[in-house]
């Protein structure tokens, strides 16, 4: 990371992600042999215990959690983290749950990011009329963690995880080097 030191110019919004997703994550303990894996989850809950037990289950999961306690830090983490996923409580501060999977549904940069509304409330509720298409409801209490599981099996997020894992293996031999521009190179030669 010198080199992004000693340039003195901003990398592009790739080479922010790529060197945010290699820094060492906060969310591996000591305790656990649980292999972080490279897939960035947003967890966007007021601060609580309810949020330190959930954001404890996701990284025991081996995911890299974001936390947001507002819709609008959320919204900004989207955009630096890129996540794949994002979890957020029905209640927010700032917004509702449902309304910001709607904005995340409005922005083509998060159009796609995978979304979980965390709500204690039935699914029939009034307040989910308006939950946009594609949006997981999973209910805290006792059925959390196999909502929660049938949630990421129906993503399929850990098989595309690991199809990015082989295709970044595949690429592992080119070097990349940054001044000003992205060059790569294979073996020495541009």
């Amino acid at each position: 990371m010198r080199w992004l030191f000693e340039s003195g110019i901003n990398p592009n919004d790739d080479v922010v992600t790529e060197i945010l997703r290699s820094l060492p994550s906060p969310n591996k303990t000591s305790f656990s042999a649980q292999q972080v894996r490279d897939i960035p989850v947003i967890l966007v809950m007021p601060y609580n215990i309810q949020r330190k037990i959930i954001a404890s289950e996701l990284a025991s999961c081996g995911f890299r959690v974001a936390i947001a306690d507002t819709g609008l830090r959320a919204i900004e983490l989207a955009f630096t983290h890129r996540p794949l996923i994002m979890f957020s409580n029905i209640d927010v501060p700032d917004i509702s749950g449902v309304e910001l999977a709607i904005i995340f549904r409005s922005i083509e940069a998060t159009k796609k990011v995978n979304i979980a509304l965390l709500s204690s409330q039935p699914a029939s509720s009034q307040i989910f009329n308006n939950l946009p298409e594609n949006v997981k409801l999973i209910r805290k209490g006792e059925d959390f963690s196999e909502d929660l599981a049938e949630c990421l099996i129906g993503w399929q997020v850990f098989i595309k995880e690991a199809r990015r894992c082989q295709a970044r293996n595949e690429r592992s031999h080119l070097r990349i080097s940054y001044g000003g521009n992205v060059t790569i190179s294979k073996n020495g030669k541009d």
